[in-house]
């Protein structure tokens, strides 16, 4: 194997071609055209440009992938995680073009990789599973049909697909058709089946997971656990290896079994196991990754060994290098994934032309950019995993926290600052948690809108006012949407004042008293401290507001500020007055964020208010446009399968 193919995008295409060059590898990437930029292809020897932006015409077209790989001279290909990486069709055709698939056989996948008979596996087998109900179906109304006639709490899994997209809880009275069928179209796109099966919902359980290893000749080890329990979505947000909520003795029944389960079906190369726990310590197979995980790096921490090399490795047909007894623990990890979405809003996807990003230092971070890159709305939101260590959990919880306070990310919404209200919170601390937690405390951890806006703006008129005392440069804020210089005054006889737009709301401002780099401003009526911490460098400036950690920055000339308020950001403007300042638009159907139409009513369409009119999906989220009041659909300005920018009108719903 000297020339590996990355089938992905990303940070792991990143953390995979970092560890193919080390091992004396040349390395290829693929890209849609929007990502033909991205800084992870620098890391690559030759890099081919896919048909389109959409996964159906990039990542997830087996021909051009597979076209790809032979025209560089390929000889191996690894899936990543995501996209193609769980498709035994891909798996099937790698290997028929005589190429090395970097993962386990089109055979394990198909059988494991379906939810169904992975479940069917592990009951046959003598492994705790949950009830479940029917047949697996695409078909909503005999879904909707099942769900009706039962009692009882139940959640829809996808049979194909993973990462936790696609599931749908619902209790006895909920209003089900809506859901499943969107689930079910969301599932189809993103997986090519739509096919759900029911099961017993588990109140509030914990996730915990082994990860594995199997070599071809039969050879399997186990790297002890991970607990994955906090989710936003069905999906993880914060990982940690290795489980310690959960008794000795159930985890290691849980390492047994996962095992026992792959020896069984003869797997080999990298799994994970994953398994509920309820509040009495039983635990439940819940189903079989069929490839490396995202979390895979807190094992990697905790263990020393490097799970990109030895699915290389056991891809070339070597034994595994280690047996049981030679995997130990060395204290704690704790992962953040990083994502482009907005928190305060349900988690709604935040693509954007143009972000700016700063990561830590002291902790591996496994990163798609560094400095200024772009988020297309066409892929998964996650941008970058933090990852640190300790010597205990709450030392390894410290570090993570500390190392999320020195992130900052301009240009667009990110849940930097939700992980650092989540890992305040005492039962993150003490280990309490399941995964329900962020749905249940959700409220908890999102800041108070008009606070945070206020302290940006104070934040950003600050930053201003010390750029006042600069010399000018072509860096200096000026344009239409700028914050002007010039219309400021040094800190004197006269107090500095402005009125700025702090994320669309208007915030009158003034300084109140400046005393060496200690600021204190009045914005709308909070006082509020800022300490200046050092001079401007690279457009950025380093403060503290209120306690908090705050970076003050801007993408460019003239766009004004954004600033990262304890991991939120805020985009800061100066107020500019129009004769148009009061006109709305009435009746408009409007984007929030960048995305592709997925659904849209025809002219001539009596809705309701409430009724759907149009539905955008971005990031593999679909997003529910909604009449505000009763009418008929006068105008449609995009059809099904357009691409859309952040405010562009779809409809219009007239009286």
């Amino acid at each position: 194997m000297t020339r590996l193919l990355i089938a992905n995008r990303g940070e792991i295409v990143t953390r995979i071609a970092r560890t193919a060059r080390r091992l004396g590898m040349s390395v290829v990437t693929i890209s849609s055209p929007v990502d033909s930029h991205a800084q992870w292809h620098r890391l690559a020897d030759h890099t081919v440009i896919l048909d389109g932006d959409l996964p159906s015409e990039s990542y997830t077209n087996s021909d051009q992938i597979i076209a790809a790989a032979l025209g560089a001279g390929c000889d191996a290909v690894h899936p990543g995680y995501g996209f193609l990486s769980e498709d035994s069709d891909f798996a099937t055709a790698v290997v028929a073009a005589g190429l090395t698939f970097v993962g386990p056989a089109a055979e394990s996948i198909a059988m494991l990789g379906d939810k169904a008979r992975a479940k069917k596996a592990a009951a046959d087998a003598g492994i705790p599973t949950l009830n479940a109900w029917g047949e697996a179906s695409a078909d909503p109304d005999i879904i909707v049909g099942h769900v009706q006639s039962l009692d009882v709490p139940v959640l829809l899994k996808p049979v194909f697909g993973g990462g936790g997209k696609g599931m749908v809880r619902l209790h006895p009275g909920d209003d089900a058709r809506e859901v499943i069928t969107s689930a079910i179209g969301l599932n189809k796109r993103n997986f090519g089946r739509g096919d759900l099966m029911i099961e017993t919902l588990v109140e509030r359980p914990r996730h915990v997971e082994v990860q594995v290893l199997f070599d071809s000749y039969g050879t399997g080890v186990h790297f002890f656990t991970r607990e994955c329990s906090l989710q936003r979505r069905n999906q993880k947000i914060i990982e940690q290896a290795p489980a310690t909520s959960v008794p000795e003795s159930v985890l290691g029944s849980m390492q047994h079994d996962a095992l026992r389960l792959l020896a069984g079906v003869g797997y080999v190369n990298a799994a994970t196991v994953e398994f509920l726990v309820d509040a009495e310590n039983r635990y439940y197979f819940l189903e079989v990754n069929t490839r490396l995980q995202v979390e895979h790096t807190v094992t990697e921490e905790v263990t020393g060994v490097d799970f990109v090399e030895l699915q290389l490795d056991i891809a070339l047909g070597a034994r595994l290098p280690l047996q049981q007894r030679d995997i130990a623990l060395r204290g704690f990890a704790v992962q953040a994934r990083i994502y482009a979405e907005d928190p305060s809003n349900g988690f709604r996807p935040a693509p954007s032309h143009s972000v700016k990003v700063s990561w830590p230092s002291k902790v591996r971070v496994d990163s798609a950019f560094e400095g200024v890159g772009a988020i297309p709305p066409f892929y998964d939101p996650m941008i970058a995993k933090v990852i640190a260590r300790g010597l205990t959990r709450s030392a390894a919880l410290e570090s993570l926290d500390r190392a999320l306070a020195h992130a900052s990310y301009f240009g667009g919404a990110s849940n930097i600052g939700f992980l650092r209200l989540l890992l305040a919170t005492t039962a993150v601390r003490t280990d309490d948690i399941h995964t329900s937690f962020v749905d249940e405390h959700l409220t908890r951890l999102v800041p108070d809108s008009e606070q945070l806006q206020a302290t940006a703006a104070a934040v950003a008129l600050v930053w201003t006012s010390v750029e006042e005392q600069l010399p000018v440069t072509t860096s200096s804020w000026t344009g239409a949407h700028g914050l002007h210089r010039a219309a400021l005054r040094k800190a004197g006889s006269d107090p500095i004042g402005r009125e700025l737009v702090a994320d669309g709301r208007v915030v009158t401002t003034t300084v109140i008293s400046q005393r060496r780099d200690q600021w204190i401003v009045d914005a709308d009526g909070r006082n509020i401290s800022v300490l200046v911490r050092g001079g401007t460098e690279k457009m950025t400036l380093s403060l503290v507001a209120d306690g908090l950690a705050t970076t003050a920055g801007r993408l460019g000339v003239g766009t004004g500020a954004w600033v990262c308020v304890g991991g939120w950001t805020v985009p800061v403007s100066e107020k500019i007055y129009t004769a148009k300042d009061s006109e709305s638009g009435d009746g408009e159907i409007t984007s929030k964020m960048p995305g592709t139409v997925l659904a849209v009513l025809q002219t001539g369409t009596r809705v309701s208010e409430g009724d759907v009119v149009a539905v955008v999906e971005a990031m593999k989220m679909e997003t529910a446009l909604r009449a505000s009041s009763p009418g008929t659909v006068s105008a449609v300005s995009v059809t099904v399968g357009d691409v859309i920018d952040a405010g562009q009108v779809l409809a219009a719903v007239a009286p």
